[in-house]
């Protein structure tokens, strides 16, 4: 049986919380390091672990979801006639570098306590979620790895329920089940352990799949160093080439037809077909105020060791051009 370790998080503040998590990859982060999740990247997991970026600031989102947990549980123990008990500990498998805390536990009629000191012992977890998009068909890959993460710190959990609160033009709840797969857990730990010993403890980057991870990743150019493209790269840089061409060639098309139907407007608002179904709109916007601080700056004819206080000087951004 795997060591798995738990820590009582109860009374803990936002910061110490963060500081507990960055000693493994957190089950809201399996998805970015298996490359399923819309919300970043392994790149981004390895800027936060090694502490080159800070974890996100809370969003509204973030705020919204965090407060309504409790009522998305209630709406699910309702529907289901089960109780439900928050879990206030962190678990740790330090052999795979995971970790994670759950957000409820599930105690099914006539069964015990769902855990002791820590140690989890019911067959069904909870994971609540909201979102404003439209309502899912499935549970998204990246909430799915992070379901299974949690279940690979807890040998006893057998499912995990994800009760999801919809709340965008399409209002609904849903309850799905995702079920213990020893074969995904499995993964999810070699992967884990994989991207802690070869990257974070390196301290080597991973792969970059995107531009924003090669942004991320080398954010200040050397102008001493030249590199010699291979084969591969200067087949690459070919291909881009091609592509910008033809971006360009659609995009001058788009305009082309954008100007004949703005010409067709002229000074209209709107405009209908046939049928009378609005087909687009040419709208002004509010007319906007602002004001030219540095010329009020410059008016006001201030010292030079004043302005050098209040001067500060930002790296500039990395360009990236093909010739």
């Amino acid at each position: 049986m795997r060591n798995i370790r738990n820590i009582n998080i109860k009374g803990m503040s936002r910061d110490q919380w963060l500081n507990e998590r960055k000693r493994g990859v957190g089950g809201s982060d399996v998805g970015k390091v298996l490359g399923v999740s819309e919300w970043g990247t392994a790149v981004d997991v390895w800027l936060e672990k090694t502490g080159r970026t800070a974890p996100v600031e809370q969003t509204e989102a973030m705020w919204f979801g965090n407060e309504m947990e409790d009522a998305v549980a209630r709406r699910y123990a309702s529907e289901t006639g089960v109780e439900v008990v928050r879990h206030n500990f962190m678990a740790f498998d330090d052999e795979a570098f995971l970790v994670g805390n759950i957000d409820r536990l599930v105690k099914l009629n006539g069964s015990g306590a769902p855990a002791h000191q820590g140690e989890v012992r019911t067959a069904v977890g909870l994971e609540c979620k909201t979102s404003s998009q439209a309502p899912w068909d499935d549970v998204p890959l990246h909430y799915q790895a992070q379901v299974q993460a949690y279940m690979a710190l807890h040998p006893s959990i057998q499912r995990f329920d994800v009760a999801a609160s919809f709340y965008g033009f399409a209002k609904a709840f849903k309850v799905f089940s995702v079920p213990r797969d020893e074969e995904v857990i499995a993964s999810i730990r070699e992967r884990t352990r994989e991207f802690w010993l070869r990257h974070v403890i390196p301290d080597v980057p991973p792969t970059p799949t995107c531009e924003e991870d090669c942004k991320a990743i080398w954010k200040v150019s050397n102008p001493l160093r030249k590199v010699y493209a291979t084969d591969v790269v200067v087949d690459a840089v070919k291909a881009l080439k091609d592509f910008d061409a033809r971006i360009k060639e659609l995009e001058a098309g788009a305009s082309e037809v954008k100007t004949s139907i703005m010409a067709a407007m002229e000074d209209g608002e709107v405009l209908l077909g046939p049928d009378g179904a609005k087909l687009a709109t040419w709208k002004s916007n509010k007319a906007t105020r602002k004001t030219d601080w540095e010329a009020v700056a410059k008016a006001l004819n201030p010292d030079e060791s004043l302005i050098a206080e209040w001067t500060t000087e930002k790296s500039g951004a990395r360009v990236f051009r093909v010739s």
